[in-house]
């Protein structure tokens, strides 16, 4: 549900930055995600009354993120020490709280705190089903993309391993491109090139290209539009832009996958996944 801005700046210019997402903490999140992981490092009162932190947990932290926290710290002790630590450094914020979604109980607790806070961050799944922290996008988006290939599948797999790597907290744009070509490949081999065991694009392309009349599908464009070529055409500019899986002809220049490649070869890739999914391309029978 959308929040509705406060009196003050609605119908005024100032509306449009107050509903837009955040990047970072902002400050109004700060208490929020201070009581939210207050809560899920407690583990229980000393015989002081004294709240007492998952010591075990925080030590956890302390190597996989490479921080060091002062166990003594007169102040909240380790937990005291990570959040005075993380208040100066928000990037090491966001890493606790990806960190933390990994096994917290309370994902819906932390969603509800990033989206009425207009975060850019938002509770997602990498592409084993962990939690994680990923870059907001449109809900309808997501889903578009998400609900492309049938659960279960390898195409499924591939998509979801593709979204962590575009759009999570660590991003990987290079390898967010591959796996997205590797779920378009889960779903066009069986359909056109079903005997070949190592089947890829780069054989599945030619295939199509140069036997079209074994191929339909649910369009009718009019004439001088093939709509099986146009398929075509789609996979191999997923394929050929590829920079980084085939080459180019000088070695000395870094081969580089960007975000907004990678962002388009996703997009790109869960439309034809889609397409030979529900038979929108299909063998001529």
């Amino acid at each position: 549900m959308r929040q509705r801005a406060p009196r003050s700046v609605r119908g005024t210019e100032a509306e449009a930055e107050w509903d837009s997402l955040h990047e970072g903490v902002p400050p109004w999140l700060e208490q929020p995600l201070l009581t939210w992981l207050a809560a899920l490092f407690r583990q229980g009162t000393d015989v002081y009354g004294q709240i007492v932190y998952n010591r075990e947990v925080l030590v956890q932290l302390q190597m996989a993120l490479r921080v060091q926290l002062n166990f003594n710290d007169p102040e909240g002790g380790a937990f005291g020490s990570l959040w005075r630590q993380a208040m100066a450094n928000k990037t090491l914020l966001i890493d606790v709280l990806d960190w933390c979604a990994h096994f917290a109980p309370d994902l819906e607790g932390l969603e509800r705190i990033l989206t009425k806070g207009s975060s850019v961050w938002t509770v997602g799944y990498d592409g084993d089903g962990v939690p994680e922290l990923q870059r907001r996008v449109l809900p309808s988006v997501a889903e578009l993309v998400q609900s492309a290939a049938s659960p279960g599948t390898a195409a499924e797999r591939y998509l979801r391993a593709a979204w962590s790597h575009v759009y999570g907290h660590h991003r990987n744009p290079s390898a967010g491109y591959l796996d997205a070509v590797r779920a378009v490949e889960a779903v066009a081999v069986p359909v056109v090139t079903p005997r070949d065991t190592v089947g890829s694009l780069g054989k599945v392309i030619p295939a199509m290209r140069d036997a079209p009349t074994k191929w339909s599908t649910v369009f009718s464009p009019p004439i001088g539009v093939d709509a099986v070529q146009t398929a075509v055409a789609m996979m191999e500019l997923l394929w050929r832009s590829q920079a980084d899986r085939h080459g180019v002809p000088d070695p000395a220049p870094p081969i580089v996958t960007t975000q907004h490649e990678a962002e388009a070869a996703l997009h790109l890739a869960a439309t034809l996944v889609h397409w030979f999914n529900t038979g929108t391309i299909s063998r001529v029978t």
